[in-house]
């Protein structure tokens, strides 16, 4: 059993949860997508039960009434669970924290759009684990439009260089692919969300099985 952390010591790893967070505006995996993204941001390496702990006392926290611009909460699922794999932001607006399953391929569109416009660099020295991340991510990419696109590029371009132009091509794909499906995807999510209006702010943050 590992030992609790204190909260002042999680303070930073919050603050660089809420600010990858907002970057992104998507609930992220702590284990899969924060963890990797924060630890090539800051060139730090993050105990996954610091993590677990954020999370607990951040839950901890906001039960006891503390007060805060901000809360690090979860993404709710359309049975209003919330989704301990999924972390958001208490400020964004309710649709944007759903877990719909049919918004998964969507939902890697976006985040390959968004680490594109990343403050770090795929190429850059030590970025393995954000490579490893775009690599997961692009996995739902249809290979048939990454594959014309490269084509096309690589006609007009003779330094074009797939080991490191792949990042930029597949976040243009991505880019295109969610403009399609946008809209969609947010009239599903706003109608999930509808079901949260008016519920106790405990659901709204933490779903329904809040005090588990």
């Amino acid at each position: 059993m590992t030992s609790p952390v204190s909260e002042p010591a999680l303070e930073p790893l919050r603050s660089h949860v809420l600010e990858v967070l907002e970057h992104f505006w998507w609930p992220l995996c702590p284990t899969n997508e924060l963890k990797p993204i924060i630890e090539t941001w800051q060139a730090t390496s993050i105990d996954p039960h610091a993590l677990q702990h954020l999370l607990e006392a951040e839950k901890q926290a906001f039960m006891s009434g503390a007060e805060r611009d901000v809360w690090v909460c979860l993404g709710i699922r359309s049975d209003l669970h919330g989704d301990p794999n999924r972390w958001a932001r208490s400020d964004w607006p309710l649709w944007i924290r759903i877990i719909d399953p049919e918004s998964e391929r969507i939902r890697a569109y976006w985040l390959l759009r968004q680490l594109y416009r990343f403050w770090i660099s795929p190429d850059s020295p030590g970025a393995e684990r954000l490579r490893n991340l775009w690599g997961r991510l692009a996995e739902e990419l249809p290979a048939s439009e990454v594959m014309q696109l490269r084509r096309t590029v690589e006609s007009h371009n003779q330094d074009f260089n797939w080991a490191v132009d792949r990042f930029p091509t597949w976040a243009e794909v991505a880019d295109e692919l969610f403009g399609r499906a946008a809209e969609k995807d947010r009239e599903r999510r706003h109608a999930i969300a509808g079901k949260l209006v008016g519920l106790d702010s405990r659901i709204q943050l933490y779903g329904v099985n809040w005090g588990e």
